[in-house]
C-alpha cells in the first residue's frame, strides 16, 4: 500500500544561577533536510533518523530522511493515496504516526521498522488515537470515543508487532492530551477544573505502575517533553515561557527558561543537557537552546523568517547534538537542522564537587561510585542491587 518515493534533498533553566547569553545572532550552520514542494511540518529525531510529515503529493504522507552525511540527504516519501498520514514520532529503528483512512472518520496509530522494513499496526479501534509518541517498545497515544469524549491517555507495548497490547493510563473525566515518553516514564497535559497541568507515570514496575505530578501547582502548563530525569513545557503561568524541573518526580524550584527580551517562548524538546524551543523575542519565531549544566542561552538559528517546532538528539554517529525544525525561509515550510557541536552545549563547563561518574551532575549515582571506589580499595565484593 505505501509507496518509498525519492525526493530532492536540496529557557535557560536558571535553577540556582544567573542566566548568561552567549554573543552572536546565530552560532551554527544549518542545513536543509526536506526542501519540497508543499509543507514539510512537525520533524522529530532519533540519532541520524529524521521524520516528518509532507503534503508534497496533494495529502498528507510521512517523509524519512538519514542525516549521517549532512551534506548528501535523499529524503523518501511513505506516500498512501488511501489515508491521511501525519506528526510522526521515531526512537531506534521504529517510527509511530497517526493515520486516517478516507473511508473512516476515526484515526488510528500505524508504525514502519526500518530495520526489516515492514508496516504494522499499533492501534486500530473504533475511537480516535492520535499524536503518538515512542520509546523503545513503548508507544503513548491521546484517544477518544467521540468528537464530544474526552482525550485519555493509552499505552501501547509493541514487543511482538504482531500483537500490540494496548492498556490505559489515564481515563480522568477531564481532558488528558500531548503525551511524550522516555524509557519508562510517561508524561502529559492533564486538565483539572478546566486549567491544565503536566501529569506522569512510572511504568517501571508492569505490576505497579505509578502515576505522580510533575507540575501540579500552577498552571496551565501544555507541551511537555521529558529526556531522562529532566522535564521541560510551555507554561502560562506568567506570561508564555518554557519551563523545566530537575527531577521528573519532584522538579526542584522549576524556573521558567527565558531572560530579559523573550516575548513568547514554546514548543521545548529536550535531551541530556540540552533544551531547545521557539522564540519570538526578534518579532518572529527562532529556535534558541539552553545549556543546563553551563546555564547559559544561545540563538541555534535566528534569521527573517520563523522557525518552529524544534526536535533535539544526540547522534553517537555525528558525535554531537542534533536539532532539526520546520523552516519557512522559503515562502513554505521545510525542515532543517543543525549540527550542536560547540561549547554552548558542552556536558561540563568546569568539574562539579561531587562528580565523581563525571555526568555533570551530582546525585545519588555517585555516591553508589564512592562506596564502590571504597570497596574495591579495601578489597570487599560489590553487592548486586
Amino acid at each position: 500500500m505505501f509507496e518509498r518515493r525519492r525526493g530532492r534533498s536540496g529557557i535557560t533553566i536558571a535553577l540556582f544561577g544567573l542566566l548568561i547569553v552567549s554573543a552572536g545572532a546565530e552560532a551554527f550552520e544549518t542545513f536543509p533536510i526536506a526542501r519540497e514542494p508543499g509543507h514539510q511540518q512537525f520533524p522529530a529525531i532519533d540519532d541520524c533518523t529524521v521524520v516528518w510529515q509532507t503534503n508534497r503529493n496533494g495529502d498528507w504522507d510521512i517523509g524519512l530522511g538519514d542525516i549521517s552525511y549532512p551534506g548528501s540527504i535523499d529524503p523518501l516519501t511513505l506516500a498512501d493515496t488511501l489515508s491521511e498520514a501525519q506528526y510522526p514520532a521515531v526512537s531506534g529503528n521504529v517510527v509511530v504516526w497517526q493515520n486516517k483512512f478516507f473511508l473512516f472518520d476515526d484515526c488510528d496509530i500505524v508504525g514502519l521498522d526500518l530495520s526489516t522494513e515492514t508496516f504494522f499496526t499499533v492501534i486500530e479501534s473504533a475511537a480516535d488515537e492520535c499524536s503518538p509518541a515512542v520509546s523503545g517498545n513503548l508507544v503513548v497515544v491521546q484517544s477518544r470515543m467521540t468528537a464530544h469524549a474526552g482525550w485519555d491517555i493509552l499505552g501501547v507495548d509493541i514487543t511482538d508487532r504482531a500483537n500490540a497490547q494496548p492498556f490505559w493510563l489515564d481515563r480522568n473525566a477531564e481532558d488528558q492530551w500531548r503525551p511524550d515518553v522516555d524509557g519508562d516514564i510517561v508524561v502529559y497535559e492533564d486538565v483539572f477544573n478546566g486549567v491544565s497541568y503536566i501529569s506522569g507515570w512510572d511504568l517501571s514496575d508492569p505490576d505497579d505502575a505509578a502515576w505522580f505530578p510533575v507540575r501540579s501547582v500552577v498552571g496551565p502548563c501544555q507541551s511537555p517533553a521529558i529526556a531522562g530525569k529532566w522535564v521541560v513545557w510551555q507554561d502560562q503561568g506568567e506570561g508564555t515561557a518554557v519551563t523545566g524541573g530537575d527531577n521528573v518526580f519532584d522538579p526542584r524550584l522549576p524556573a521558567q527558561l527565558g531572560f530579559e527580551g523573550s516575548v513568547e517562548a514554546s514548543n521545548p524538546d529536550v535531551y541530556n543537557n540540552v533544551v531547545v524551543w521557539q522564540d519570538r523575542r526578534n518579532g518572529n519565531w527562532d529556535i534558541y537552546g539552553c545549556n543546563l549544566t553551563t546555564k547559559a542561552a544561545f540563538p541555534i538559528v535566528s534569521q527573517g523568517a520563523d522557525q518552529t517546532h524544534p526536535a533535539i538528539t544526540f547522534s553517537p554517529w555525528l558525535k554531537a547534538y542534533v536539532v532539526v525544525w520546520q523552516d519557512y525561509r522559503n515562502g513554505n515550510w521545510d525542515i532543517y537542522g543543525a549540527i550542536l557541536n560547540g561549547p554552548e552545549v558542552a556536558g561540563c563547563a568546569s568539574p562539579l564537587t561531587g562528580d565523581v561518574d563525571a555526568d555533570s551532575i551530582t546525585d545519588a549515582k555517585d555516591i553508589d561510585e564512592v562506596e564502590v571506589r571504597l570497596g574495591q580499595q579495601n578489597g570487599i565484593p560489590i553487592e548486586a542491587d
